[in-house]
């Protein structure tokens, strides 16, 4: 992780720089210039710290499902929680992050010191100063905005079937710095900014991780369905040997698990043996009409990758653009429409009152999950 990025220039736009300092030559009220100016500072370096913070925490609590689940919009979960279980168990990642979280109490007992006796440095030289030296590695990165993401997801309904549909809501900036409101600028939303950037570069980096061929994705999705994502994400989780479980969701009550490992190149049902608290796991969240027996058969019989790209194939596109026909590969179009038609002889297929379907896949700690 030789890389090393701005961590305030990769999370704010270039215009909330620019309003960090006061222009006095415009206005007749300097004093209130200045004002303006450091509340908005203040607002931005309390954000980046406790960001830093927060996210340092969570590979010490192991709580990954609460705390590092974002939705940018992209159906890209799997991915996400593939590149998260990689980092999860990376000695470079967790290292970095306990030194980010070192260099971040200090830039807050710098700030707090600042609210105290503010001096005569300028907010401009202070952010430089406290704020802009904070550098972190593209992974480091990429767990940031998922935390800042998670953040900002809030419920926007329950379904019938009991999964919960969420939304991006800025305000919710406030979590991390109680003032964001003073990020904005009268004419600049920039906390809007700050999390649609964040979601764009999310979903970006999420895809560009996967051995996806270009001609699969359109900007930041696959074409048509997930199908590629997921074969890529299987291939990944398949290599690290990570354990995976199917969790039910359920409106009431308690969910069963049903678990797999990877043996010998396929994921295969395996008991629910005695698992260490703090290790993580791949859980696929999925609804189904059918008992904790009844599906443990169906998988049996087709196999539980199969299921996934079954499911996988039968998903709509999330960009609502694209259709098999903009599949230009003949041998993968070909492939998605084998998985389509097995999808509907599984019962799995989205659209046809399936008997189970795949609905999140995310990573958490064995702690988290209860289990």
């Amino acid at each position: 992780m030789s890389t090393q990025i701005s961590l305030a220039g990769a999370l704010l736009p270039a215009g909330l720089y620019k309003a960090l300092e006061p222009k006095l030559e415009d206005t007749l009220f300097p004093q209130k210039a200045i004002e303006r100016a450091e509340d908005r500072m203040r607002a931005s370096a309390q954000l980046i710290i406790n960001l830093v913070l927060e996210t340092a925490k969570v590979f010490e609590t192991g709580q990954l499902k609460k705390e590092s689940d974002p939705n940018p919009g992209d159906g890209g979960c799997q991915l996400r929680a593939v590149i998260q279980y990689g980092h999860y168990y990376s000695p470079a990642v967790r290292t970095e992050a306990l030194a980010l979280k070192k260099e971040a109490e200090a830039a807050k007992k710098a700030l707090q010191q600042r609210n105290q006796k503010p001096g005569n440095e300028s907010s401009t030289a202070f952010f430089n100063r406290c704020i802009e030296t904070l550098v972190v590695s593209p992974e480091m990165l990429y767990q940031l905005r998922c935390h800042l993401l998670t953040v900002t997801k809030v419920k926007d309904h329950i379904t019938e079937d009991g999964v919960l549909v969420t939304k991006t809501d800025f305000g919710r900036l406030v979590v991390l710095s109680p003032k964001a409101d003073k990020i904005d600028d009268i004419s600049r939303p920039f906390r809007k900014a700050i999390v649609d950037n964040a979601a764009i570069d999310l979903a970006r980096e999420s895809i560009a991780r996967l051995n996806i061929p270009k001609e699969l994705i359109m900007g930041t999705k696959p074409i048509a369905c997930l199908l590629p994502s997921m074969k890529a994400c299987l291939k990944m989780l398949k290599e690290a040997n990570a354990p995976v479980v199917f969790k039910s969701i359920v409106k009431e009550g308690k969910p069963f698990y049903l678990h797999f490992a990877a043996t010998q190149g396929k994921l295969v049902r395996v008991p629910a043996g005695k698992l260490d608290p703090s290790a993580a796991l791949i859980v696929v969240e999925g609804v189904t009409k059918l008992k904790e027996e009844e599906l443990a058969k169906l998988i049996d019989e087709a196999g539980f990758e199969e299921l996934l790209l079954a499911c996988s194939a039968s998903e709509a596109p999330f960009n609502g653009k694209t259709t098999l026909d903009d599949v230009k590969v003949p041998e993968v179009r070909k492939e998605i429409e084998a998985y389509r038609q097995f999808a509907e002889k599984l019962g799995c297929a989205k659209d046809k009152n399936p008997v189970v379907y795949i609905d999140h896949v995310f990573c958490n700690t064995v702690k988290a999950e209860a289990i």
